[in-house]
Order: C-alpha cells, then sequence, then structure tokens
C-alpha cells in the first residue's frame, strides 16, 4: 500500500514538473521569437507579430495547455486573449528586458527614453518575481520603484538589497509601460535605472 502511495506521489510530482518545465520552454522560445523581431510602430502589426511569436512556441504543448489551462489551441481565435495572459506573466519573468522592447514599441518610442531621478528614504522592499523599493520623497509621497534589469549603483545589491530599508537613496528611473496581469492592462512602471546610497 504503501508503495503504491510513494509511486503515485511520484507521478503527481513528475506531471507537476513537467507543467513547469514545458511552460519554460514556451517562455524561452517566446522570447528568442520576440528578439528576433525587428522594431515596429504599427500597433497591428506589433499585436500580430508578438501574438505569431506565443502560437508558434505553444503549438508543440497544445495538449498540456488544454489539461492545465483550458485553452484550446484549435479556438485561438477566441482563446487568444487568455493564451496572451498566461504566456504573457512568464516571457516577462523569463526575459524582462525584451519586455522593456515591447513597452517601447507599444507606446510608439524609439530610441532613447526620458530618466528621471527622485531623492527620498526606502521604508520598504518586497521581492516577490521582482525586487521593489518603496520610496518615501522629500514632500512625504510614497511610490514604488522596480529592479527589473542590471543598473550601476554605489552598493553591491544583489546579495544585500534586504538591507536597504531605511537608506537615504538617489533613484534614477524610466517610466515604462508593462502589462500588468493583475488589471489585464499595460500601466506604467517606475524601473530603476541607478540607485546611489546618500547616507
Amino acid at each position: 500500500m504503501r508503495n503504491i502511495f510513494m509511486l503515485s506521489l511520484l507521478l503527481i510530482m513528475s506531471s507537476t514538473l513537467f507543467a513547469q518545465d514545458y511552460m519554460g520552454v514556451i517562455a524561452k522560445q517566446s522570447c528568442d521569437c520576440i528578439e528576433n523581431m525587428p522594431e515596429l510602430t504599427d500597433q497591428e502589426e506589433l499585436n500580430m507579430k508578438l501574438g505569431l511569436c506565443m502560437i508558434e512556441a505553444c503549438w508543440a504543448y497544445k495538449d498540456e495547455l488544454k489539461r492545465d489551462y483550458g485553452i484550446d489551441m484549435d479556438r485561438i481565435d477566441v482563446e487568444g486573449e487568455k493564451l496572451g495572459r498566461i504566456i504573457g506573466v512568464k516571457i516577462a519573468l523569463t526575459c524582462p528586458e525584451l519586455m522593456m522592447k515591447i513597452s517601447r514599441m507599444v507606446s510608439g518610442e524609439s530610441g532613447e527614453k526620458e530618466s528621471f531621478s527622485i531623492k527620498g528614504t526606502i521604508t520598504k522592499v518586497e521581492d516577490d518575481f521582482f525586487v521593489v523599493f518603496s520610496l518615501k520623497d522629500e514632500s512625504g509621497k510614497v511610490s514604488k520603484y522596480y529592479w527589473l534589469t542590471f543598473f550601476d549603483s554605489d552598493m553591491e545589491l544583489t546579495g544585500d538589497y534586504k538591507n536597504t530599508k531605511g537608506k537615504n537613496v538617489i533613484i534614477d528611473y524610466e517610466i515604462m509601460e508593462l502589462f500588468d496581469p493583475k488589471i489585464e492592462q499595460y500601466r506604467p512602471f517606475n524601473v530603476i535605472i541607478g540607485m546611489t546610497f546618500n547616507n
């Protein structure tokens, strides 16, 4: 009886690991496809090419997607939005820099983005998918700043970012339109491009 229980547990664990594994493959293939896309300014063409990248990456896993997420790839004209929400989150976690490229194209921008600086005190540090610093500025307003990619800092943050609460900093950042799956639309995020400690 115990052997049957252990076998069942192993099967459940292996199917869960496989589910996680195939989603990682889909995200990686989608990222590779997006990376090879030219810069597009036409919104309709951009959406079409992004959709094709995701569909091509997902097609080999149509049975798994139907089983695990209820997405029928044979009805992609109806299921496309749901697929985009699920895969979009995975892509954002797998290749955040590419998501910024897409954000630039969506907002119709090319080249350098406008950057800003703000001075204040870090009041909170969150680390769910990305590290998020809450900063209280000199007027008392608290805003969130997202660590998505490498940036220059005068402190080694990789292993020590949790100890930044209460420190005075200057944050350089860009405002980027990124997809927020909680509200199912794009919204502005303050993305950190530099941080200087002012203690």
